[in-house]
């Protein structure tokens, strides 16, 4: 069951696991989503910046991209799943 909670113009909601998945204030948004295990794999916002992990079976940051051109460790076809992340806001 996804949560939803909202204080002062801000809107936030969490999936099954307590893990924030999306976030509204204003015009601003921002969007998250996780792993299998809840590791954050990819965060966006309104802005238009974005950046996304990957994580080995032991759970350390591997790779990790954002929408400014910063790239670090070697990105492979991850088969971790997302879990309940927002869908279409």
């Amino acid at each position: 069951m996804k949560t939803q909670k909202q204080r002062s113009a801000t809107t936030e909601r969490y999936n099954s696991h307590g893990l924030l998945v999306y976030r509204e204030w204003g015009r601003e948004w921002q969007k998250y989503d996780y792993n299998v295990v809840g590791n954050q794999i990819y965060y966006e916002n309104s802005q238009g910046y974005w950046s996304k992990s990957e994580y080995d079976a032991d759970g350390n940051e591997t790779c990790y991209e954002n929408s400014e051109g910063l790239k670090i460790g070697n990105p492979h076809t991850s088969t971790d799943s997302v879990i309940d992340n927002v869908q279409s806001m």
